[in-house]
């Protein structure tokens, strides 16, 4: 289908008719416009094009690869004036035409003007022209007037529908052909599609992050991909857009250029756990041997953890190699709490369990009656007592140090309400029957 638009006074109609030297209609010359993605939808269309050929006395003056831009607007409710059933005449049907040539700071302009079509039925082709005359703005080419143009369409058997003026007609455009006419005669330019490289993006590069304070992912700023090629303006997009879990995600970004076409590519966020659980001891432990025994059967309780991520689990081990639940033996044990979460990020806290001999008991007794201060006789009363089992007891003679213990109980009862306290004799009585159990008395 061939579609020519002219620009020109009636009276040319004929003259443009039967004109035999201008070149003849150009081969094809390459993608569709449609290909091109170029935007029809405008009441004014306008589209980017590159000189592929020219053609004339002036042929020289334009370059090809150079930019033109064309840009006009149709009135589709004019009349046909053609009965022909595959061709028609449009009395005024151009509204505007315009030429750009960007690179040479060239514009011209053309008033009101004629559109011919032709549905061709013989061959695979319609055709349209747009003939025009020269707006009063002085246009020159090689030194001379421009007077009137010629714009002509070339495209597929769809671009008319019978011989109906269209309204859009790029879509189906596969060549396009521009005649100005000077004193010289005609200059043709043969017209391509001004095609923008492919689109490309290229991602940021990978990150490696820390998750947040408290938190088990994370907010990253990705970085800006870069993009080459496409028709601006170009949008870009990352999906998924965070916050960003631990692991690895893999963040997809596509960038859309103005034409819908879109090209992707791949950014890797790594997410780290570098926080350290925080684990809390169960209190200390003070407690006496078993009745009769070295050792002293303790529960220590467990230790709890906290994290930033779920999966912490905590391990007490103590110093002497023995499971918790074994006899804890007379002195200090010390367990080591460790919290180690998923990431394997440990903390440590420690816990005493601390197991008093008959021997220790006792010194604290001597402690607890030197504190009371009561009467110097009766202290020393008291204290001549427990020395005597400490030293028995000392001596593992088991049976001095519970006879001694006794003599010691026996005076604190003796003396409660008198010398001593009712419950400071209480108090005293019990303990030293407690280390008497604990020496198997």
């Amino acid at each position: 289908m061939n579609l020519r638009v002219f620009f020109t006074p009636l009276a040319l109609v004929a003259l443009y008719a039967c004109d035999t030297s201008r070149p003849s209609e150009p081969g094809d010359v390459g993608p569709t416009f449609e290909v091109a993605n170029v935007p029809v939808s405008a009441a004014r269309i306008m589209f980017s094009t590159v000189v592929a050929g020219s053609f004339g006395p002036f042929a020289g003056t334009f370059t090809p690869g150079e930019v033109a831009i064309v840009s006009y607007e149709l009135d589709p409710s004019v009349p046909d004036r053609n009965p022909a059933p595959n061709a028609g005449f449009y009395f005024n049907a151009t509204l505007a035409l315009t030429f750009e040539f960007p690179d040479r700071g060239l514009t011209i302009d053309f008033t009101q003007g004629n559109v011919q079509t032709f549905d061709n039925t013989a061959n695979p082709d319609d055709q349209v022209s747009i003939i025009g005359s020269v707006n009063q703005n002085n246009s020159m080419l090689g030194g001379e007037t421009i007077t009137n143009t010629e714009l002509g369409f070339i495209g597929t058997t769809s671009m008319l529908s019978s011989d109906a003026l269209p309204s859009s007609i790029l879509s189906h455009v596969s060549q396009i052909s521009v005649h100005f006419l000077t004193s010289s005669g005609f200059t043709q330019l043969l017209l391509k599609p001004n095609q923008a490289p492919p689109l490309a993006i290229v991602a940021p590069p990978a990150i490696t992050v820390a998750a947040d304070v408290g938190r088990c992912d994370t907010q990253v700023n990705l970085g800006t991909p870069t993009t080459a090629g496409g028709t601006p303006p170009i949008t870009l997009a990352a999906t998924p857009a965070g916050p960003y879990s631990l692991g690895t995600t893999t963040v997809t970004w596509t960038a859309t250029d103005a034409s819908g076409t879109a090209a992707s590519t791949t950014q890797f966020v790594t997410v780290q756990d570098q926080e350290l659980p925080r684990v809390v001891p169960p209190p200390n432990v003070s407690t006496v041997t078993d009745p009769g025994k070295p050792t002293a059967s303790v529960s220590p309780g467990v230790a709890t953890a906290t994290d930033n991520c779920p999966g912490v689990t905590v391990t007490g081990v103590r110093d002497d190699g023995q499971a918790l639940n074994a006899p804890y033996p007379v002195g200090q044990t010390i367990i080591t709490w460790t919290a180690t979460d998923a990431s394997a990020n440990k903390a440590n806290a420690s816990q005493s369990v601390t197991v008093l001999s008959p021997q220790a008991q006792i010194s604290n007794l001597e402690t607890s009656v030197t504190n009371l201060a009561l009467p110097l006789g009766t202290t020393t009363s008291l204290l001549t007592k427990l020395n005597d089992a400490l030293a028995a007891a000392n001596a593992g003679d088991v049976t001095t140090a519970c006879a001694s213990l006794q003599d010691f109980i026996n005076e604190t009862r003796a003396q409660a309400g008198k010398k001593i306290s009712i419950s400071d004799a209480s108090t005293l009585s019990a303990v030293a029957q407690g280390i008497q159990a604990v020496l198997g008395c």
